[in-house]
């Protein structure tokens, strides 16, 4: 039986002949015989092989009273239909006889008109020829996504399907694969005229079907799937639907590659996390294995890079580094550069196998130096030096923080002698010694935000009175108190130094004192007053630029 051919039964042609016809013989199963076409018949031609097919016996070929029916000597269980010639004995009575089926019509009912009925009963309808086809096209197109290269196998088949060139183009009008050359700038300019989901269009002799593909992510258009002829009927209906199948197949490839990416991911972030974890073992062979296991080794360069953005980014906003970390991890899958990344609060951290400079040159290429603070650390030479390159790179980074652009690209070789001598000193040792050393402040917020703001700013009193919305003065005097609480002077640079270095431990593993209130901005110029009386000290108003520390100390000093 062919695909074009469809079933019915006897009784289904019985009920099309109409009174015309009478069923000769048979049993209670009769009436479910399938019966797949009709084939006309004359005296002498051999049966067909087919029992499915009716066999039509033409009204102006009877067969003489008294000789054999030629057909009751073929094989049994026959369908004929032959016209009842009103002899006592008929012709279907003895096929029926003979084990056949017969349909005896009336003598005025032609082979054509037979024909005909069961043509239309086996016939297909159009609405089942384009179900068909549809459902062929559905099993075709879904094939592609069992190739290794999902994507352009199902452009390819589309192509073929369509006979038309096919282009799957990015929401920047980028295009992503494409089966052949196409007028892009024209197509685009229609596609980023619609704000419709599907568009048929006609541009310059091309004519095509486009249609959104939706990323799973965002629930946006990820992009659009084209095809386009040259053929003034194009795209008929079937090329339509053919899109909009191809179109929901690449939106099911494309939410694939996201998962897959997403849990590749996730795996080598793991990974990663592990090896920021502050008390990790010295020598761990099982970590170290499953690094090697996904590419990375210590025989060359290795090194932990942090990607921070510039701005400070509100909680509505905190997507932008789940999107670097995406933009990053897809540079360096191009360039080819065995990485693992993960994402913390504010920045990306990648162990990557690479030197300083290409990391830089990929960064550029990629416009992203230009927004963000890099950091680089030392070179991991085993597992335990990547916590150590992380705490380098994090020290990268906040020296950039005192700058006036606030971005830039620092790596560990280019610090100064303080703060090498704290990397190497070790996180855990430094945080305990800052502890130790701010002990006097524990519980003095006021005071704590006051040398932190002082340093933040680059010891400048103004700025980091504005900073805390106090007056210059009421600062003058915090610093003083904590001068006094730490027995310490911050004229002497070993005091400042160690000051800033025992912050910057505390930043580093996020231990920030309670910020003050806003003292200025919410209780109105009148606070900048009482902040002055409440000093009950005299106030030194000389120039701050006195040994360029920007600290006054009163007259008992």
């Amino acid at each position: 039986m062919s695909g074009a051919q469809t079933v019915c039964t006897l009784e289904d042609v019985l009920v099309e002949l109409g009174t015309a016809a009478r069923l000769v013989g048979g049993n209670e199963t009769t009436a479910g015989r399938e019966i797949i076409g009709a084939q006309l018949w004359f005296a002498g031609d051999p049966p067909p092989a087919d029992s499915r097919l009716l066999i039509v016996c033409p009204r102006n070929a009877p067969i003489d009273e008294g000789v054999e029916h030629p057909l009751t000597v073929g094989q049994p269980s026959l369908l004929i239909a032959l016209p009842d010639h009103g002899n006592g004995d008929t012709a279907a009575e003895a096929l029926a006889r003979a084990g056949h089926v017969v349909i005896a019509t009336d003598p005025t009912m032609n082979a054509a008109s037979v024909i005909s009925a069961v043509a239309r009963m086996t016939r297909p309808s159009e609405e089942q020829r384009i179900g068909r086809k549809l459902a062929s096209l559905q099993r075709n197109l879904s094939e592609a996504l069992s190739d290794p290269t999902p994507m352009a196998a199902l452009l390819i088949r589309l192509k073929r399907a369509c006979n038309a060139t096919i282009a799957l183009i990015d929401r920047h009008g980028d295009v992503i694969e494409a089966t052949g050359p196409l007028p892009l700038g024209l197509v685009q300019k229609q596609l980023s005229a619609t704000l419709e989901s599907a568009l048929d269009f006609d541009v310059d002799g091309w004519r095509g079907a486009a249609r959104q593909v939706v990323d799973s992510l965002d629930g946006q258009a990820f992009g659009w799937l084209v095809a386009m002829a040259r053929r003034s009927t194009f795209p008929d209906p079937i090329v339509r639907a053919a899109v909009d199948i191809a179109a929901t197949l690449a939106e099911t490839t494309h939410r694939i590659a996201i998962a897959e990416r997403t849990q590749i991911r996730a795996i080598r972030a793991s990974v990663l996390e592990q090896l920021l974890a502050l008390h990790v073992a010295r020598e761990d062979p099982d970590l170290s294995g499953r690094l090697a296991g996904l590419g990375l080794h210590f025989d060359d360069e290795l090194r932990i890079v942090i990607i921070r953005p510039v701005h400070r980014w509100p909680p509505q906003r905190r997507s932008h580094v789940p999107d670097i970390g995406v933009r990053i991890a897809q540079l360096l899958g191009t360039a080819d550069v065995s990485q693992l990344l993960t994402l913390r609060d504010d920045h990306v951290v990648v162990l990557a196998q690479a030197s300083p400079a290409t990391m830089r040159r990929l960064l550029i290429a990629a416009d992203v130096e230009q927004d963000a603070q890099i950091g680089v650390g030392r070179c991991v030479t085993s597992v335990t030096d990547v916590v150590d390159s992380y705490n380098d790179a994090q020290l990268a980074v906040r020296a950039m923080q005192r700058q006036p652009a606030r971005n830039g690209f620092v790596i560990f070789e280019d610090f100064d002698f303080a703060t090498r001598l704290f990397s190497h000193v070790g996180l855990d040792r430094m945080v305990t010694w800052a502890e130790e050393f701010f002990e006097p402040l524990r519980g003095r917020h006021a005071l704590m935000a006051a040398v932190r703001a002082y340093f933040a700013e680059g010891q400048n009193i103004k700025a980091a009175a504005n900073s805390l919305f106090v007056h210059h003065n009421s600062l003058r005097y915090r610093l003083a108190k904590v001068e006094e609480l730490l027995g310490v002077s911050l004229t002497d640079p070993a005091a400042v130094a160690s000051t800033y270095l025992a912050l910057a431990a505390l930043d580093l593993v996020g231990e920030r004192p309670t910020e003050p209130p806003l003292e200025a901005s919410r209780r109105g110029p009148a606070a900048i007053q009482s902040d002055l009386v409440a000093t009950e000290a005299e106030t030194d108003l000389r120039s701050p630029s006195t040994g360029d520390l920007g600290v006054a100390f009163g007259p008992d000093r």
